[in-house]
């Protein structure tokens, strides 16, 4: 199929052999960036050398345009690249545009080109580690549910554990209630945490264990361990064995070992070890002394047509009756 000059050149472009893609034709520079974007959708056929790079050049325009969801999807193929068993299906990883995208994008208020900004941030596995950028971008996420749960946590951890930034518990109290107002198990259970042992805060067991099990029904293994515990000791709620150690089950079967799971997987070991349970890890069964079920035994006999008690003889000398013959019979009691 011939291919046009177009196309080869932006194949080269693709390829990181030539500064530009092809340029935009009059029909193009008449579409609005989302025209662009949406265009750029069409060409799916990422097996095709030249369809790919289409692709990627569309995107490149509507980026450059302005659109913020393109500089985005952009950034993510600089970031990625976009080669199969060795052969190049048309683009070249080149992390600083990938950085400089994402940033464009965070700039108009991109959560998640905010997010994986962070996420390089922190990890140094493509761009140097920089927590200073990854705090100040943590801060400018916008503050909702879909985008602001992750830095909420993030900046809630730095400020708690002072290995990023300056200790402060007052900062790292108002970052995990964000989290939590959103509804995030994280953020629920690591602000329990903090009214549980009075960090900022007074002392408050029956918040803590209101924390905790909003943090358990989000199904969280910090959620499940932390409340368990709480069952266990009795703190904010009455002690309770069975439901301490169904909780430290569901925290243990996620087997993500983090420190939820191993407060979960030791306190089953631990009362395992005291034979207050048995089988810590398939059953909830408490070691107590097990109840007997009534047994019927023997007590006496009566006579049926006096009514006399005739003690463990079974013959009635005032009515002449016999056991089995006239009328008297045994009588059981339950013990």
């Amino acid at each position: 199929m011939f291919r046009s000059i177009s196309d080869e050149q932006n194949k080269k472009w693709a390829n990181g052999n030539a500064e530009m893609p092809a340029k935009m034709t009059a029909a193009e520079r008449r579409m609005t960036p989302e025209q662009l974007l949406n265009k750029s959708m069409e060409e799916n056929d990422y097996w095709d050398m030249y369809c790919y790079p289409r692709k990627i050049r569309l995107l490149y325009y509507a980026a450059e345009s302005g659109n913020v969801t393109a500089q985005f999807l952009l950034a993510d193929e600089y970031l990625y690249g976009r080669e199969t068993a060795g052969y190049s299906l048309g683009f070249q990883k080149n992390i600083p545009k990938a950085e400089y995208y994402y940033t464009k994008a965070a700039e108009q208020g991109h959560g998640d080109a905010c997010n994986k900004l962070i996420e390089l941030y922190i990890g140094g596995e493509y761009v140097n580690q920089n927590y200073a950028k990854a705090i100040d971008l943590c801060k400018k996420v916008p503050t909702n549910k879909v985008n602001g749960i992750m830095c909420c946590v993030l900046l809630g951890n730095w400020y708690f554990s002072g290995k990023v930034v300056k200790q402060d518990y007052k900062e790292a109290f108002q970052w995990y209630k964000m989290a939590s107002d959103f509804g995030d198990g994280d953020g629920q259970a690591y602000l329990g945490c903090m009214y549980k042992n009075g960090q900022y805060v007074k002392i408050n067991y029956n918040e803590a264990f209101r924390l905790f099990t909003l943090s358990a029904k989000n199904d969280n293994i910090k959620g499940l361990a932390f409340l368990g515990y709480m069952y266990e000791q009795g703190l904010g709620v009455k002690k309770d064995l069975i439901r301490a150690v169904d909780l430290y089950k569901k925290a243990v079967k996620k087997n993500d070992y983090s420190e939820a799971y191993t407060l979960a997987n030791s306190r089953l070991s631990e009362l395992h070890k005291a034979g207050l349970i048995s089988d810590p890890f398939e059953t909830v069964r408490l070691n107590e002394p097990q109840k007997k079920e009534p047994q019927k035994v023997f007590s006496h006999y009566v006579c049926i047509t006096c009514g006399d008690y005739l003690g463990n003889n079974p013959n009635c000398i005032k009515c002449n009756c016999l056991l089995g013959v006239n009328l008297t019979k045994p009588v059981y009691k339950y013990i």
